[in-house]
């Protein structure tokens, strides 16, 4: 029951065999936080990656000048890790927080491995997983280093519609690069 989301998602496509499905079911494991839970520190590794059944989880560092910056945000059917930590590239800085009660799986580095060397149809999905993965961050990084306030939450209203009433308007804020001000003074266009 609590693989039948990824499963969903995974097995698209390209149909999976019963020792396929069995394999990812071995891999990834089922957990619960509830909302305000770390689930992750920044300076640890971050040798996870997870995968949101239910509420929310969001990726967020502090820069040198004290300002919280919420990086990513992942929702039901999303997936959410720190790529840089989770292959060895860098450190993590950041923190992983639940902004909601969640239901998560997580699978290490070490089983993801496990996985990509037994099946080249998880392959296959995991490449196709990491390409919408890395657009949604181009997209991401372009709305909030080249747009003005309006255009910023209009990107908001097109891409991230589910996250609007869930969060608070200070996480809403910093996941677009803005202080809480700003954004509370320009909501009213993402009425409109």
């Amino acid at each position: 029951m609590n693989y039948k989301q990824i499963l969903s998602i995974l097995n698209n496509e390209k149909q999976l065999s019963s020792e396929e499905i069995g394999s990812i079911k071995k891999h990834f494991h089922f957990t619960k936080s509830r909302k305000k839970e770390i689930i992750l520190n920044s300076n640890s590794i971050c040798d996870k990656i997870f995968f949101v059944n239910n509420g929310i989880i969001r990726a967020y560092y502090t820069n040198d000048k004290g300002n919280v910056i919420t990086r990513m945000i992942a929702a039901e059917n999303q997936f959410l890790t720190n790529m840089i930590s989770f292959r060895n590239f860098g450190n993590n800085i950041e923190t992983f927080e639940c902004l909601e009660d969640a239901e998560y799986l997580y699978i290490s580095r070490k089983e993801l491995n496990a996985l990509l060397e037994s099946s080249k149809k998880f392959r296959d999905k995991y490449c196709e997983i990491l390409e919408h993965y890395n657009a949604i961050h181009i997209k991401h990084i372009h709305a909030v280093s080249c747009n003005d306030i309006i255009s910023k939450i209009e990107y908001l209203k097109i891409e991230f519609p589910h996250l609007i009433n869930r969060i608070s308007d200070e996480i809403l804020a910093s996941f677009l690069g803005s202080s809480r001000i700003w954004f509370t003074k320009n909501k009213k266009f993402l009425i409109s």
